[in-house]
């Protein structure tokens, strides 16, 4: 009973990083004006097809490059509507619920478009007296932000069972993503990003669960909706079939017990990729993408071109807001970046020397084979086009903050008091930044 008792007093300390997370969260949903996240007006155009015009998303207007690409012809069309239905499906169904069984939700109407958004933060012109968003609209967003919750429990999952004698190593790798300002600020964007991640990161924990067969069934599942959300996190259908060869190369005694799953999750599959193939809508969105991002730039043979892409992903994955136009000083991003790279690196040597079961370097297999998906998956992405942002590469958060917790407290014999120490000194470090953030560096750009 008595160490019962300890361990819920020890998981009571999870709700400081997650009430942080929360807070933060609604805080810069009320400092950021509506449409000022990356492709978001795209993102509710999307939405809006599925409520009021009954259909999946289709992309029916090409952008117009013979002019600004930001401007509002390009900017409230249907561009990015050749993305995966999934979110869209889900949230233009609230919408249309929301309005009644029989009513037709009103367009969402965006502000006047900024003619100098090249010399002014804001994509829109805000006015003080700019109306208030819909409470339909609010919705999905707070939808999205408790969606960055998954992330925060596949952060805990993941570092419990690297580290699983070390509690205070997972509520820091907690922490440090509840404390991420672009990811807390994309998490209240209206965007397909955040149910992307979050199912990115259910189909990790799931994998991580190492020795369970049956599990490989669930993943599958949990891989399909990502798929269906976003082809950024479609590595994960390719993640799941590599864990089930490691296990039943490196770790399974009865391999048997491996059949069952393999067939149960290549039906799963299967049912995936007859959906895409005889949905018309879906199949013409999924040659879309192909079409699009099977390319690559002529640039990516330059060595500046990569560089570009690394200086580019460490701010965009720091604190680069709105359309990647408002941020604080790019020192800020490298100094969070010097001390991840190091502290990380720092931590996966520790988990690698510590004396282990079979099981337990399986794991570790396991997650180095997602750290390789995502890279790649990542470089895919940049490679196509100009596009280096960190928000494509969410699902690696897990575990960069699980090697980064463990770098910090466990290279040295620090008494535990002096980890819990560390981890309140980075949950306040963390919140006060944030709250320099929303008032010294969000709200001066949006003053109306």
């Amino acid at each position: 009973m008595a160490l019962k008792n300890r361990a819920i007093r020890k998981a009571g300390w999870f709700a400081l990083p997650v009430g942080m997370y929360l807070l933060l969260a609604l805080l810069y949903l009320w400092a950021t004006p509506i449409g000022e996240s990356p492709d978001e007006p795209g993102h509710i155009r999307c939405l809006e097809q599925v409520a009021i015009e009954k259909q999946l998303p289709r992309m029916v207007v090409l952008e117009n490059k013979t002019i600004n690409w930001w401007a509002r012809e390009n900017i409230l069309s249907d561009y990015m509507c050749y993305h995966m239905p999934l979110y869209y499906v889900a949230g233009g169904v609230w919408l249309r619920l929301a309005s009644g069984l029989n009513g037709t939700p009103a367009p969402l109407e965006l502000p006047p478009t900024n003619p100098n958004f090249n010399d002014t933060p804001g994509m829109f012109v805000h006015q003080a007296d700019e109306p208030a968003q819909p409470l339909t609209w609010i919705i999905l967003r707070l939808a999205s932000i408790l969606l960055g919750l998954v992330v925060l429990w596949g952060a805990a999952v993941v570092a419990g069972r690297v580290f699983p004698d070390e509690p205070v190593v997972a509520l820091l790798a907690v922490t440090l993503i509840a404390g991420w300002p672009q990811f807390i600020f994309l998490s209240r964007s209206i965007s397909n990003d955040m149910l992307a991640t979050a199912c990115a990161v259910a189909v990790l924990a799931i994998l991580t669960d190492v020795g369970k067969p049956q599990r490989f069934a669930w993943a599958a599942f949990v891989a399909a909706l990502a798929f269906f959300t976003k082809l950024s996190v479609a590595f994960t259908v390719g993640m799941v079939m590599a864990a089930w060869l490691v296990e039943l190369l490196f770790l399974a005694e009865k391999r048997e017990r491996y059949g069952r799953p393999f067939l149960e999750m290549m039906a799963v599959f299967l049912a995936l990729a007859l959906l895409v193939r005889f949905q018309p809508v879906i199949w013409a969105n999924w040659q879309i993408s192909l079409s699009d991002f099977s390319g690559s730039a002529g640039s990516i043979q330059q060595a500046a071109y990569w560089q570009q892409v690394y200086v580019w992903t460490q701010n965009s994955g720091w604190a680069w807001f709105g359309w990647l136009t408002v941020m604080p000083p790019a020192w800020h991003a490298q100094i969070w970046w010097f001390l991840i790279e190091l502290a990380s690196l720092v931590g996966l040597y520790v988990a690698l020397k510590r004396p282990s079961p079979r099981q337990h370097r399986v794991l570790l297999l396991i997650l180095g084979l997602w750290w390789l998906f995502v890279a790649f998956s990542y470089v895919r992405v940049t490679s196509n086009r100009w596009q280096p942002q960190f928000r494509f590469a969410f699902a690696v958060l897990p575990l960069l903050a699980t090697f980064t917790a463990g770098g910090m407290l466990l290279p040295v014999a620090l008494a535990r008091r002096w980890q819990w120490h560390i981890w309140a000194g980075v949950l306040v470090a963390l919140f006060l930044y944030n709250l320099w953030l929303i008032w010294q560096i969000i709200l001066p750009a949006y003053a109306m």
